[in-house]
């Protein structure tokens, strides 16, 4: 089952971050492990609440096992590092739900 990684990243200096190297290897390393980008910076719109918004990304990865294994693995070790020193993040994972699921959700019996 996919999960969905979603990052809501607030960079400090952007120029640091982008000649540091992060968004293309980090981006290399995301592909290595079968993650595929869905959301990266683009333009938001709030609706309703008060959410404090930074840079969104969500990565789709096959599995939490398959997203465990980038975000631990020494491929990304640097690159998580150079992260986490030029900004502030919060991360989480959630799982997707099958096509069945959405199906029954979408057409109840």
């Amino acid at each position: 089952m996919s999960v969905f990684c979603i990052g809501n990243i607030d960079i400090r200096d952007f120029e640091k971050y982008r000649n540091s190297g992060y968004l293309e290897n980090a981006a290399r390393t995301i592909t290595e492990y079968g993650g595929r980008f869905r959301v990266r910076g683009g333009q938001t719109k709030i609706i309703e609440g008060q959410p404090v918004l930074h840079r969104l990304v969500v990565i789709e990865f096959p599995s939490m096992e398959s997203f465990e294994s980038w975000y631990s693995s020494d491929a990304y070790a640097p690159w998580k590092k150079i992260r986490q020193e030029l900004s502030e993040t919060d991360f989480f994972v959630v799982e997707g739900l099958t096509e069945e699921e959405s199906e029954t959700i979408a057409n109840p019996a």
